[in-house]
C-alpha cells in the first residue's frame, strides 16, 4: 500500500438526487447547515453542470471521471445503462474509490449507487470492490425500504427512525467518525432528497408550506414554435398541472432540510475530531428538474439550463470563505478533483478543480458536451451559447448571454460561420477521450 502523508485530506462528496441549483439557492438562507457551514465557509460555483441531466449517466460519470460517450451507461435502466451495464462493462473496477483505495484511503458509499442496483438484477449482497464500508439502497422509498449492508440485505420499516434519509446520514456519520482517528477517508454520501417519492422528514412538516415553484419567464413558456416537436406540441399547463408543481414544491425543500442536519451534524463531528480543517466536503446533484420550465414538468433529461444547471459548494483547506467560481465546470471533473487532493492525479476526461478551489489558475474550458438519452441529442455549452443537435434533424441554438431563459433559439437565423463554429466543436466533443477532452472543451 501506498503510504500517506499525515496530511493527506479526507473527502465528504454529498450528492443528493433531483436537485436544481435554483431550489437550492432560493431558500439557501432557510438551509442554515448549508449555508453557514458549506456556502459561507467555502467556494460557491456559479457555473456548475451535469453533462448528461439523468441519475444514472451522470453518477457513472461521477464515479468514472469519463462523458457518457466514453464509459456507455446511457440511461437508467437496461439495456442502455442501469446497474448491470455499469458492472459489465468493468466500471466497478476503476471507480474513483479503486483509485483511493491503493493510496490508503478508506472508502465508504451510503445511499444510492446507480439505477436497478438491488434484488431484481442479483445484487442484493453484492458489494462493488475498493469499498470499506457499503450502505447502498435499493431504491428511492422513505419508508419501508431496503439495504445492501456491507453484503446482508436488510430491511426498514415505517417507524419515524426509519427514515431512509437520516439513516443514511448516521451510517455515514459512524464512518466519519471512525475514521477521523484514522484518516485519510473517503465517503461517498447520496441521500435521495429531494428524488420522488415526496415524504416529508419526520423532524420537517411544516416549513415552507407557502412556497410556491418559481415563476421564471419560462415557466409554462407562451410561445415554444421555435423548439422541436416534443416541445413544441406540448399544451399549456393546466390549472391542475400548475398546483400539483407548487404543491410539490414545499415537500422537495422540507426533505433538503434533512440534508442540511446532515451536513450540520458531519461537520459538528468534525470539529469535534480536530479533524474539521483537513477535510474537504462537497454538496452537489447529479441532475436538475424542470417544475414547468418550458411547459415541462418532472423533466430531466432535457438540454435546458433547469435540467443540467446543479448546485455545487466546497469548503476544505484552501478555500477562502465566500468564494465565487464562475468557470464552465462539470461532472466530468470530480474523479480528477479528488484523485488531485489525494495527491495522484488521473487522466480521464475531466480536470481537477483544486486549482480554482485555492484561488490559483483558472480553467481554459469555454466548451462542454451534453447528452440526450440515450443518445436522442447531442449539445455543446460554451460561454455564451447553448447548441443542440437532435437525432431526428431539429436544431436549438441559444444566446444565453441575452437570452438566459432560453425563450427563443436563433438556429433559423444566426450567422452561418457561428452554427458551422459550434457544429465543428460539438463533433470534437462527440469523439474525445482523455486529453482531447480537454483541448475540444478549451477550443476558442
Amino acid at each position: 500500500m501506498v503510504e500517506v502523508p499525515a496530511t493527506t485530506p479526507n473527502i465528504i462528496f454529498i450528492l443528493t438526487d433531483d436537485l436544481d441549483k435554483a431550489t437550492l439557492e432560493a431558500p439557501l438562507d432557510r438551509m442554515p447547515s448549508i449555508k453557514s457551514l458549506i456556502a459561507d465557509q467555502g467556494a460557491t460555483f456559479d457555473n456548475f453542470y451535469v453533462s448528461e441531466s439523468m441519475c444514472c449517466p451522470s453518477r457513472a460519470t461521477i464515479l468514472t471521471g469519463e462523458y457518457v460517450h466514453n464509459h456507455g451507461v446511457e440511461d437508467n435502466y437496461a439495456p442502455d445503462g442501469g446497474f448491470a451495464k455499469f458492472r459489465d462493462m468493468g466500471h466497478e473496477e476503476r471507480t474513483i474509490a479503486a483509485h483511493l483505495k491503493p493510496l490508503g484511503y478508506t472508502t465508504g458509499l451510503f445511499g444510492k449507487y446507480v439505477n436497478e442496483y438491488g434484488p431484481k438484477t442479483d445484487s442484493s449482497t453484492h458489494v462493488p470492490p475498493y469499498w470499506d464500508r457499503w450502505f447502498a439502497t435499493f431504491n428511492e422509498k422513505r419508508y419501508r425500504w431496503r439495504v445492501n449492508d456491507d453484503g446482508t440485505e436488510t430491511r426498514y420499516g415505517k417507524a419515524p427512525a426509519d427514515y431512509s434519509d437520516n439513516v443514511i446520514g448516521e451510517k455515514a456519520r459512524s464512518f466519519i467518525s471512525d475514521g477521523a482517528a484514522d484518516s485519510p477517508f473517503f465517503a461517498y454520501v447520496a441521500p435521495h432528497a429531494p428524488h420522488e417519492p415526496l415524504e416529508d422528514p419526520p423532524d420537517h412538516t411544516t416549513e415552507f408550506a407557502d412556497e410556491i415553484a418559481p415563476r421564471n419567464p419560462n415557466f409554462d413558456e407562451a410561445d415554444v414554435s421555435d423548439k422541436p416537436e416534443y416541445v413544441s406540441k406540448q399544451p399549456f399547463l393546466t390549472d391542475d398541472e400548475k398546483l400539483e408543481i407548487d404543491q410539490n414544491y414545499p415537500h422537495r425543500l422540507r426533505m433538503l432540510l434533512a440534508v442540511d442536519d446532515m451536513v450540520g451534524a458531519i461537520v459538528n463531528d468534525l470539529e469535534a475530531a480536530g479533524d474539521l480543517d483537513n477535510t474537504y466536503i462537497f454538496v452537489t446533484s447529479d441532475n436538475g428538474l424542470m417544475q414547468g420550465e418550458h411547459r415541462r414538468g418532472g423533466a430531466k433529461h432535457n438540454p435546458y439550463e433547469e435540467a443540467s444547471h446543479v448546485p455545487l459548494l466546497v469548503r476544505g483547506p484552501g478555500i477562502a470563505p465566500g468564494t465565487r467560481i464562475s468557470e464552465l465546470t462539470l461532472n466530468t471533473d470530480f474523479f480528477a478533483t479528488f484523485a488531485d487532493m489525494a495527491g495522484d492525479p488521473a487522466d480521464r476526461d475531466g480536470r481537477s478543480l483544486l486549482p480554482l478551489l485555492n484561488g490559483n489558475t483558472p480553467t481554459s474550458r469555454r466548451n462542454q458536451l451534453h447528452l440526450g438519452n440515450p443518445g436522442s441529442y447531442y449539445g455543446i455549452r460554451t460561454e455564451r451559447y447553448k447548441y443542440v443537435e437532435w437525432d431526428d434533424g431539429d436544431m436549438e441554438l441559444y444566446d444565453l448571454q441575452n437570452d438566459p431563459y432560453e425563450l427563443q433559439s436563433i438556429h433559423a437565423d444566426a450567422d452561418p460561420t457561428l452554427v458551422e463554429d459550434l457544429k465543428a466543436k460539438l463533433d470534437a466533443l462527440k469523439s474525445c477521450t482523455g486529453q482531447s477532452c480537454r483541448e475540444a472543451e478549451d477550443a476558442f
